[in-house]
């Protein structure tokens, strides 16, 4: 049976068309969201100032040490070293994704500020106490064992380091019924998500691996224009999925990416889910679990 790092592997590569021409990650090297404040109305600019608005959330400087985990093309990598300085490493299980931005990293002016390695952020190569941030884009929901991904968090982060965290996160209360859950299963299934959890269960593992601190912050309303846009490519799309799956153009993978975003969208308007930003910090002085 196939590894859960196989089906990312396997869902990023299938939708590598879809990505590009459709969500505009030519352009941005953007695979989340856009967060639309200020009154940004363009997608471009909307994903770029996702980038801008975390790392003001976590504090990011010039003197950081940033992991990426789950860098996809490196679109934040690049933006933070870029705009914010300091050292930043992306870190894939998408080869791809990562040659991608290796080469766009090489052409432009940022010396060492930005290496990609291929990667599983769950199992990192790198020293304890490597990295002051640890930084995930909606990137962990792919993760076969949060606990996991958390624990090397932990060992990754300096004393006194800080996590950043966004993600689609299940509704706490009331508690989700079977029949949610068969609603927000095309969606998980269609993007390779194991599952979701609420933001209680994500205190407790955060607590669990060793992190203080810890804040959560709803951000649902800043990127649901974002899900507007999506839904709108889904009903556009929708005419020509059965002829070219009849025509043997459209994979099964592609197929499931094109049914998540109903699913996603019906979910949302039944308060199912939400969007939030969770941060924590790596305690001071306390040995690595």
């Amino acid at each position: 049976m196939p590894s859960q790092r196989d089906a990312v592997v396997t869902y990023y590569n299938g939708t590598r068309w879809d990505y590009r021409h459709l969500w505009g990650s030519r352009r941005s090297l953007a695979m989340h969201f856009g967060y639309y404040a200020d009154g940004v109305r363009s997608h471009q600019k909307a994903v770029r100032q996702m980038n801008a608005a975390l790392a003001a959330q976590v504090g990011i400087t010039e003197s950081d040490r940033v992991l990426d985990a789950g860098c996809g093309l490196g679109g934040s990598s690049l933006w933070l070293a870029e705009h914010v300085g300091g050292q930043v490493t992306g870190v894939n299980v998408t080869a791809f994704q990562v040659e991608t931005a290796r080469r766009v990293a090489e052409q432009r002016p940022l010396g060492t500020r930005a290496r990609f390695e291929l990667a599983d952020y769950a199992r990192t190569p790198f020293t304890d106490g490597a990295f002051t941030v640890m930084w995930a884009l909606e990137s962990v929901v792919h993760a076969e064992s949060r606990a996991d991904v958390l624990a090397e968090a932990y060992r990754l982060l300096a004393p006194g380091g800080r996590l950043i965290l966004a993600e689609n996160v299940l509704r706490s209360t009331p508690p989700v019924t079977a029949q949610d859950r068969q609603t927000i299963a095309p969606w998980l299934d269609g993007w390779a998500m194991p599952s979701l959890v609420t933001d209680i269960e994500y205190v407790d593992l955060l607590q669990r691996a060793g992190f203080e601190r810890i804040e959560v912050i709803d951000w649902t309303r800043y990127v649901a224009p974002s899900l507007v846009r999506i839904g709108r490519i889904a009903r556009a799309a929708r005419p020509f999925v059965l002829p070219l799956q009849r025509a043997g153009l459209l994979s099964r993978v592609q197929q499931g990416n094109a049914d998540a975003p109903r699913a996603q969208v019906e979910a949302l308007r039944l308060g199912l889910w939400c969007y939030l930003v969770l941060t924590a910090v790596r305690q001071e002085g306390a040995p690595v679990r």
